[in-house]
């Protein structure tokens, strides 16, 4: 999904309207589509789920109320917290108003006052047992202009204060959390904290922001195709659809040696699961052979831990390796610290390489100290600390999209950015902002299985930037799944083995999206 401001949103509202469409139409697509994604990401294996809707009196609100009356529909049991009484609110949202209680939502199984205080708030809700609570975020969207009027204030104060109390309670913002500026991303004295946030029509530019990372949350793009939006920024956030060219099907005559060959250089003593983990990764990403090259002290080692698939081979030095048969060749994880002769002897495999090469790790630290250039056909996916390493004189603060940028002033490679909303950046390429997975990712052993996917998915013939997009969203769609279908229990205990076990439902749910 694209990115554009809140003006350039309002010009194509304006067309759309123009052009016979209805504003009451646009609020019921995007009403229908935040719906369909709540109730997707709502853990589905609970009978009953509650819900509140905090709103305003705007067309935010009226967001809110139409998505509410799908939720009821759907057999949720829903409530509303209102800043305002019904007589303040404004056209779609009076309407919306009218129409939420005109499909009898008395019939709520829990009364909740709107002049309720939120201790008697808090008590009423702890005596849910475990049920899941959704509070949507319906106070204020893309108008924000100024400090939050008192009444609105307060309850963005309740719906965080709520979110801290309650371990079942999620938060869903609609278009942009309350208090958070749309177009810079700056944060109000009072901002909602989300742990999503529904765009709708188009990414605004604040939601992608550094300082707003941690109130917005997972993005949940909702496309609007009746919007004709013509923005001014070529970066993107990676959604399903964008991948849909990507997770074609295979030719049913497809054999080993036509899904790709991956070489891969990981592992060393006391760092074995890293080449265990990328080495596994590259497989189930549909490379037909996955290759391990290791050194001799490291060959019985990895040889009896990885899987059976997987081929192990020992060398003496790095130099002995030949692999013009593979696609792509991945070198970092758990590789450790090597003597002159094998690092000049990477360097030259890498120089040669025709194939895609993706450094990770130890191979990013390799590379920055030696200086190496970085080509096209290169894929790098540092954390933050490699990244200060690649640029030793960026200030701690830089935010990262100038960190990439940086980067790619001098170098011609795809850079993945790792972190809570992973960059892809590339020379005269728009950014891509990842929009799955979270703080369920903070684990050893993550990042070696998204080099073993990018490895994986290069080898099978996609572009470094493709391939590099189309990982980072099945890793962190993976981490969801494996979250939300019990297989880690919490988001705390979530382990990158997890991750890789639910790869393949991830390219299933991301396939479901796209044909």
């Amino acid at each position: 999904m694209k990115l554009a401001t809140c003006a350039q949103i309002r010009e194509a509202e304006t067309r759309a309207i123009d052009a016979g469409v209805s504003a009451y139409t646009l609020m019921e697509t995007a009403a229908s589509g935040i719906a369909d994604a709540i109730i997707q990401q709502t853990d589905a294996r609970n009978e009953e789920i509650f819900c509140i809707a905090y709103i305003g009196k705007g067309n935010n609100a009226g967001d809110a109320l139409s998505v509410l009356r799908r939720l009821m529909a759907h057999g949720w049991n829903v409530h509303i917290r209102a800043a305002y009484s019904a007589e303040d609110m404004e056209g779609l949202c009076q309407l919306q108003w009218e129409k939420f209680h005109d499909a009898e939502a008395s019939t709520l199984t829990m009364e909740l006052d709107v002049t309720a205080e939120p201790t008697l708030l808090r008590r009423k809700l702890a005596d849910i047992p475990r049920m899941p609570i959704v509070i949507l975020d319906g106070l204020l969207g893309s108008g924000i202009d100024g400090p939050l009027k008192p009444a609105i204030a307060e309850l963005v104060q309740e719906i965080n204060e709520l979110r801290r109390t309650c371990s079942n309670a999620t938060v869903w913002a609609i278009d942009i959390p309350t208090g958070v500026h749309p177009d810079t991303g700056e944060i109000g004295e009072n901002a909602v904290q989300a742990d999503y946030t529904a765009a709708i029509g188009c990414i605004k530019p604040g939601l992608i922001a550094d300082t707003a990372t941690s109130h917005v949350g997972r993005l949940i793009p909702v496309p609007l195709n009746d919007l004709d939006i013509q923005p001014e920024y070529s970066d993107e956030v990676i959604d399903s659809p964008m991948l849909s060219r990507l997770l074609v099907r295979r030719p049913y005559e497809l054999y080993k040696n036509k899904a790709g060959r991956v070489a891969v250089i990981a592992g060393s003593i006391g760092m074995l699961g890293a080449a265990q983990l990328c080495t596994e990764a590259a497989l189930r990403a549909g490379a037909g052979l996955v290759v391990l090259y290791c050194l001799p002290e490291a060959y019985p080692l990895l040889a009896a831990r990885v899987s059976p698939e997987i081929m192990v081979k020992q060398v003496q030095t790095y130099k002995n390796i030949d692999e013009d048969d593979a696609q792509a060749l991945l070198i970092g994880p758990g590789l450790g610290q090597l003597d002159n002769a094998n690092q000049l002897a990477l360097h030259a495999l890498v120089s040669c390489f025709d194939g895609t090469v993706v450094l990770d790790a130890d191979g990013i630290n390799l590379a920055a100290e030696r200086s190496w250039r970085f080509e096209k056909n290169h894929i790098l996916t540092p954390h933050p600390g490699e990244m200060r390493r690649l640029l030793p004189s960026a200030g701690i603060n830089t935010p990262r999209k100038e960190l990439v940028n940086s980067f790619l002033y001098n170098h011609d490679a795809t850079l993945v950015l790792k972190g809570a909303r992973t960059i892809i950046g590339q020379r005269r390429q728009g950014m891509l902002y990842n929009s799955t997975g979270g703080p369920s990712m903070a684990k050893g052993g993550q990042g070696d299985v998204l080099a073993g996917i990018c490895a994986g998915l290069a080898a099978q013939g996609m572009m470094p930037r493709d391939a590099a997009a189309l990982a980072v969203y099945l890793c962190g769609r993976a981490s969801e799944l494996a979250v939300s279908r019990g297989c880690s229990g919490h988001e705390r205990a979530l382990t990158a083995g997890d991750t890789l076990r639910h790869l393949g439902a991830a390219m299933q749910s991301t396939a479901d999206l796209c044909y």
